[in-house]
C-alpha cells in the first residue's frame, strides 16, 4: 500500500512540475526551424560542410528535447543544402560556449533564459524559441500556429545583431517589435 501511494506521489509531483508540450507543434517546429534557419544570409553563405544546431533544454524536459533533435534529423537525413547537420543537446545550467549556427529554446526558466540568449545574440548566433512569448526576451525568430503558421520574428533583435533574411521568408512572417 505504501508502495503504491509513493507511487501516485511520485508520478504525480513529476506531472506537476512538467510542462506541455504540443505534439504537433514539435514536429511543425522540427521542420521550419533548419529551414528559416538556412534563409539568413550568414548561415547559407557559411563555408563549412555542416550545419550546427543546439538544443537548449531544462533537465525535466530533457526526453522532449531528445525526441526534437531525433525529428529533426529524421525530417532531413540528417542534411539541410548539403550540409551535414549536427544537433547538441545543451542543459540550460550549461554555458553556451559551443561553435553553434542556430540555437532552440525549449521552455527556459527566465532568469536563465535572459543570460543565454544574451550570449548567443552577442555571439551572433540565430536564436528560435519553442514558444513564441519568449520573443521578449530577445529571441529572433518563433513559430505561430494558429489558423494558419507564421514564423514570428523579433525586428529589433534582427536588426540589432544583422541577421539578413530572404525577403521571401519577410514577406511571409508576422514582424514583432
Amino acid at each position: 500500500m505504501i508502495q503504491r501511494v509513493l507511487t501516485l506521489l511520485l508520478i504525480l509531483s513529476v506531472s506537476l512540475f512538467s510542462r506541455q508540450y504540443d505534439e504537433t507543434l514539435l514536429n511543425i517546429e522540427a521542420k521550419l526551424f533548419p529551414k528559416i534557419a538556412v534563409l539568413e544570409e550568414h548561415i547559407k553563405n557559411k563555408d563549412s560542410s555542416k550545419l550546427e544546431i543546439g538544443i537548449v533544454y531544462e533537465s525535466i524536459d530533457e526526453q522532449v528535447a531528445r525526441s526534437f533533435k531525433s525529428k529533426i534529423l529524421k525530417n532531413y537525413s540528417n542534411k539541410l543544402v548539403g550540409k551535414r547537420l549536427e544537433v547538441s543537446l545543451i542543459s540550460s545550467k550549461e554555458d553556451l560556449d559551443r561553435n553553434l549556427d542556430f540555437v532552440i529554446f525549449m521552455y527556459i526558466e527566465e532568469s536563465r533564459l535572459v543570460h543565454l540568449v544574451s550570449w548567443a545574440n552577442r555571439h551572433n548566433i540565430l536564436t528560435f524559441s519553442y514558444d513564441p512569448s519568449d520573443l521578449y526576451y530577445g529571441i529572433a525568430c518563433s513559430i505561430y500556429i494558429g489558423k494558419s503558421t507564421k514564423p514570428y520574428l523579433h525586428a529589433k533583435v534582427i536588426k540589432k545583431f544583422n541577421f539578413t533574411f530572404d525577403p521571401y521568408l519577410l514577406r511571409l512572417s508576422k514582424i514583432k517589435n
